[in-house]
């Protein structure tokens, strides 16, 4: 790993989001955005739990039909 950066962008199911959510926010920098798309609704209480727990804050919240995308600043 040992690189960071200003912006991820992962499309992926939330079991491989939640196993690997610590790794995504140590590869951010300080300020620096995850974007998460992909997310069925039903999950969203337990992705933004996992990623508030790895210093990630919810900053926007998009919607359609039962699909979510889901963006997060590195505190």
């Amino acid at each position: 790993m040992g690189e960071n950066f200003d912006i991820i962008l992962a499309n992926i199911n939330r079991n491989v989001l939640l196993e690997n959510m610590k790794d995504l926010s140590s590869q951010l920098h300080t300020g620096g955005e995850l974007i998460l798309s992909g997310i069925l609704e039903e999950d969203f209480d337990i992705i933004r739990e996992t990623a508030e727990n790895n210093q990630l804050s919810l900053t926007e919240k998009n919607a359609r039909n039962n699909w979510l995308c889901l963006s997060f600043k590195k505190l």
